[in-house]
């Protein structure tokens, strides 16, 4: 999951958190014998600085390890419209995908238009 944690999301974060939950425990419980391994990456404004721009979990198989990183993500930071939507997917590519079925699901409010990512590099880790 990538999910925005922008301030921009405050009147609608907890309940994205609970469609998150509700996801994975749809899929639990409609395939029982499918280990199913779900990441995190939570992120702000690139604004933000790297301390409080991301956080992430990687794959792990812990559904209430996941729902403990998602619930711990509070609304907060920005003052700049590009949310840090490259460094997040860029994150989200690192992680130790080990499935030929590879799924992201993306949430947010404010899509990273802006002339700043036109060299997307930048954003991205290295």
């Amino acid at each position: 999951f990538l999910l925005d944690c922008t301030s921009s999301m405050k009147a609608h974060l907890q309940n994205m958190k609970d469609k998150m939950y509700d996801l994975v425990e749809t899929i639990k419980k409609t395939y029982p014998g499918v280990v199913l391994r779900i990441g995190f990456v939570g992120y702000r404004d690139i604004c933000d600085g790297k301390v409080m721009r991301r956080a992430t979990l990687p794959f792990t198989t812990k559904f209430e390890e996941f729902k403990t990183i998602v619930q711990n993500q509070r609304a907060m930071g920005g003052g700049d419209p590009p949310e840090d939507v490259t460094g997040a997917i860029d994150e989200a590519a690192r992680m130790k995908w080990e499935s030929n079925m590879r799924l992201i699901y993306h949430i947010g409010m404010v899509c990273c238009i802006h002339e700043l990512f036109l060299e997307c590099r930048l954003y991205m880790t290295v």
